[in-house]
């Protein structure tokens, strides 16, 4: 910091808010922000990151109209693993279901989280594991 000429005044920071599910505790790494915070400087950090989003968040007219060609292409994923979901077939099925209408769109779903069951929480890779007809509350 000291060799950016960074010892004074304030410093924007973003990656201290929770970005949920992944990062609960915000995407700077403890050790990297505790090591930063030691440093000696009369630097006043400050969290901008709301601030910032709020300047992003407007979008144009072209980037709505990304934006609700995505959420068509979403929706036909949901439909089409809605459409699979039954008993005796696996959670691997349903993800494939979703991931083969992506490419029928032109695009891809690097990664989904997805679990079935009466885990309170969706994570890791669909697995093997089937539907069953049983209904949990």
């Amino acid at each position: 910091m000291t060799d950016l000429g960074l010892r004074k005044g304030s410093i924007g920071v973003m990656g201290l808010d929770p970005y949920l599910p992944a990062h609960p505790e915000g995407r700077i790494p403890y050790p990297f922000w505790d090591t930063v915070v030691k440093q000696p400087t009369g630097a006043d950090f400050r969290n901008v990151g709301h601030a910032f989003a709020r300047l992003m968040m407007p979008l144009s007219d072209e980037e709505i109209a990304v934006v609700r060609h995505a959420a068509r292409i979403g929706d036909a994923m949901a439909e089409a693993m809605v459409a699979t979901a039954a008993p005796g077939v696996s959670e691997a099925d349903v993800v494939a279901a979703a991931t083969a209408t992506a490419y029928r769109h032109g695009t891809l779903a690097p990664y989904m989280h997805f679990s079935s069951g009466p885990a309170p929480s969706a994570s890791g890779q669909p697995t093997a594991g089937r539907f069953s007809s049983a209904k949990t509350s």
